[in-house]
């Protein structure tokens, strides 16, 4: 059975079917061997996962079968299942189109938003049960946009998005700063220096004669004394030699010695106690 017949079988039948890389059984059909989408015949209903729709060209292809064999009395839904609920997903690409509606000088999205609310309004009514309150929140803010008055309809909507997205990035950077912090634990073996991301220097530590630092680097601790002695003295250390890497640049705030910069304050830090 070819794929396209395989997408008509799955809309009319419940018994299995295969075609190439996609397959059907019952109320479910997977492209390859994730589910991509689901069906109830007597309600007439569609749901597709774009996360799977859209992950490959094979995909692509299997969902384009599958959309041109779907009747035109089907109601058809298509989200990233793992993204939330529909209405979750829809209210946040709106929010998207609203934001481009605002930017843009040629394209005009008031069709797609228009679309889109319909489509949320319509999941909301076919599944009255499974919408949470939380959705019904969103719902109702939807529609509160004016498609012919789109933009000052909708600049609350437009200012909490932009506030949800700071506070996305804000949770985003704090995370990032935890996994950085624990690495660098991890490199000096404690939790005495804090980590700084506009801190333009990799970290140092000292283990037995040698000095290490955050980016893989060692050479050996009693040479690199004295060169930073040198560098406290004003004496000019370009084109020193520290083992095999030669200083490259070197000013008030840092010293770089091969690819790798270290600033001064580092270099205090660690070596600072030797003198």
């Amino acid at each position: 059975m070819n794929n396209k017949q395989v997408a008509h079988h799955f809309i009319y039948k419940s018994s299995p079917a295969k075609g190439s890389n996609f397959s059907c059984n019952n109320n479910s059909i997977y492209s390859y061997s994730s589910l991509m989408a689901t069906i109830d015949r007597e309600k007439k209903i569609i749901l597709i996962d774009q996360g799977i729709s859209n992950c490959s060209n094979t995909s692509r292809r299997h969902r384009s079968n599958l959309v041109r064999a779907i009747p035109s009395n089907y109601s058809v839904f298509e989200w990233h299942w793992s993204g939330g609920s529909f209405i979750d997903s829809q209210y946040y690409v709106i929010l998207e189109l609203i934001d481009k509606q605002s930017r843009a000088r040629k394209v005009d999205y008031s069709n797609k938003i228009a679309k889109l609310i319909y489509l949320c309004n319509e999941y909301a009514e076919l599944f009255q049960e499974e919408v949470s309150s939380e959705n019904h929140i969103l719902l109702d803010q939807i529609n509160t946009i004016n498609i012919q008055e789109l933009l000052s309809s909708s600049q609350h909507l437009i200012e909490a998005n932009k506030a949800r997205i700071l506070a996305l990035k804000a949770k985003e950077n704090e995370k990032h700063q935890e996994a950085r912090q624990e690495e660098l634990n991890k490199f000096l073996g404690h939790s005495n220096v804090v980590y700084d991301p506009n801190y333009n220097s990799v970290y140092l530590k000292v283990i037995e004669d040698k000095l290490c630092t955050s980016n893989y680097v060692t050479v050996n601790v009693m040479e690199a004394i004295t060169l930073y002695k040198a560098y406290l003295a004003g004496k000019n250390i370009l084109n020193a030699r520290l083992g095999k890497y030669v200083v490259l640049k070197s000013s008030k705030e840092s010293v770089t010695i091969g690819c790798t910069t270290i600033s001064a304050i580092e270099l205090n830090r660690v070596l600072g106690e030797y003198l």
